[in-house]
């Protein structure tokens, strides 16, 4: 991550597991949230797709924190279902559903 910080984005894709009492999202992304590296470029829109709901809560109040406007977040819950079956067999259970969330 430290080499993508000397770079501007419009936009931030994260794709992890949300582990946030092991790995929080803003301590991940912490090359591009520095206040030297903020105060240079306008801020990027944080795309998340992680598993979990308001995993999104932590970045936007680090990002908050960095005192340059309403942070722009865009944030999806994502759940993969895969099951083992006999034979080594992964089955992918496919479902797609729409939710929409707002911070206040």
């Amino acid at each position: 991550m430290s080499e993508a910080a000397g770079t501007n984005y419009t936009h931030v894709f994260v794709t992890t597991k949300a582990l946030p009492e092991i790995a929080p999202t803003p301590a991940l992304l912490a090359p591009l949230l520095s206040h030297k590296r903020v105060s240079d470029a306008p801020l990027p829109v944080f795309v998340i797709l992680q598993n979990g709901i308001s995993v999104e809560k932590d970045l936007y109040d680090a990002v908050q924190r960095l005192d340059r406007g309403e942070p722009k977040i865009i944030s999806t819950a994502l759940w993969i279902g895969t099951n083992l079956l006999p034979g080594n067999i992964i089955s992918h259970v496919m479902q797609v559903w729409n939710w929409v969330f707002t911070l206040s």
